[in-house]
Formats: structure tokens, sequence, C-alpha cells
């Protein structure tokens, strides 16, 4: 069931990001093009290039920004509004609503940020990526010397887990604002916010004491902090995942208010 409920929800979604790729795929490749034949250096050339380059930049933001955007406004929709009347008497249960929209929440970021890393390999020199590159292999593995197998694994997992986390950290605060009878997108803004502040808040403390703890354990090696401190990292993300899993599934499985 649980498949047929994210290619239900992956082919709503993609009446609405389809169209953005469509457009920043446009956008880039205008780009390209005006930097294959751009004319000689001049106040006109000058000009269009800052053009081309602010217009590329502000797609980019547009682009990350439409994304989250998107993502809740149709699970707004599909449990939120009235439609959830018929999303939640279909014979599926909560938890394979929420989980069918963070994966699918996760595949449409995924593939949002995959573009945009496109962009810049098609935009940029690769011998000037090739050489950033190469500058920072040097001074991580030759200079540092540093093992970054670990940090590298679990940093890994983290910007997984991230993917998960961001669309459950709204799809919470909207399950939470539901309950109000008036407002209930102003509620779940508020909540939103506030819930991204206290996150944010036992982070820094979290963190702060983490990095403190992990130099005293390590005697000071930068490879067991370094270690340490991204798995513990990792661990804060899964858990606020299953937080705002949680929190979403009580919700709208035991308290849902549609009226």
């Amino acid at each position: 069931m649980l498949g047929k409920v994210f290619q239900y929800d992956f082919r709503n979604c993609a009446r609405y990001f389809l169209p953005m790729y469509l457009i920043f795929a446009v956008l880039m490749l205008l780009t390209k093009l005006y930097f294959l034949i751009s004319p000689a250096e001049g106040p006109l050339s000058n000009a269009l290039l800052s053009l081309m380059i602010s217009s590329y930049v502000f797609g980019v933001f547009a682009m990350a920004i439409l994304t989250s955007v998107f993502l809740i406004y149709y699970f707004y929709r599909k449990c939120i509004s009235s439609e959830g009347y018929l999303t939640f008497t279909l014979p599926v249960s909560t938890g394979t609503h929420i989980v069918s929209k963070c994966l699918n929440g996760a595949v449409w970021q995924l593939f949002t940020y995959l573009l945009l890393i496109l962009s810049i390999f098609l935009l940029f020199p690769m011998d000037e990526l090739g050489r950033v590159l190469r500058i920072l292999q040097y001074i991580l593995f030759s200079r540092i010397s540093l093992d970054l197998t670990v940090p590298m694994i679990f940093l890994s997992l983290t910007l997984v887990t991230q993917f998960f986390a961001g669309p459950l950290m709204f799809y919470a605060s909207m399950a939470v604002g539901q309950m109000v009878t008036r407002h209930k997108v102003l509620t779940s803004i508020g909540l939103y916010i506030g819930l991204y502040m206290v996150i944010s808040l036992l982070s820094s403390f979290g963190f702060s004491f983490l990095i403190l703890g992990s130099e005293i354990l390590s005697g000071g090696d930068i490879q067991t902090t370094l270690t340490i401190y991204s798995i513990a990292t990792f661990a804060l993300a899964l858990a606020e995942t299953v937080l705002f899993y949680f929190l979403t599934w009580f919700f709208l499985g035991r308290k849902l208010n549609l009226s």
C-alpha cells in the first residue's frame, strides 16, 4: 500500500516541480550560452553579464525555497484542508500517509539539489572546480593527515536523515496547528518558528558541551573529536526525525480536527 500512496503523491507533486525545473534549466542554459558567446568587454556586456549571473543566483534561491513551499502546500492540501476528509477515509494508516509524504519530500529535495549541483558543474569551468577539489584534498589528507572515513560516513547519514527531518518539522507544526479552529496556517507558522528556535537553542548548547567534552575525552586529538562530533550530529538528526514523526502521527491520527 505504501508504494501506491507514494506513486500517487509523487505524480501529484510532479505537477509543481517539473515546471519549476524546466524554467530553471532554461535559465541555466541561457546563462551558459551567454558565457560561451559573450561579446567583448564593455558597459553593455558587463551589464548583461551581471544580469545573467543575478538571474541565476535568484533562480538558485527561488528553487530551494519553492521546494519547501511546494512540499508544505501539498501536505497541507492533502492532510489539513478539506481534502483531509478524503485522505483519512481511505483504508490506509496514518503512518503510511506520513511515511509516503516524507519519502516524497526526500526524493524531490534530492532532485532539486542534484539539479543545483549539475548547474554548478555546467556553468563553471571544470579546471577551476578541479583545482579547488585538489586543494581541499591536499589540505585534508596531506597536510593534516586525517582519516575521515568514519566522520564522512556519519555526516553522509546525517545529510540523508535531514532530507526527512526537514519536511517532518513542517508536517509536525501543521499537525499540531490544525488543532485550533481558526487561523490554522498562522498557528502552524508560529509553531514552526518556535519549534525551530527551541531545536536550534538546544542544539547550540548541546554541541558546545559536546565539543568541550569530546576534546577532553580525546585529549585534544582532532581525529577523535571529529568522529565523536559526527556521530553525535547523526544521533541528533535521527532524534529530531523520530520526534517530528511521532508528533505528526499522534496529532493526525489521534487529534485530527478538520473543522
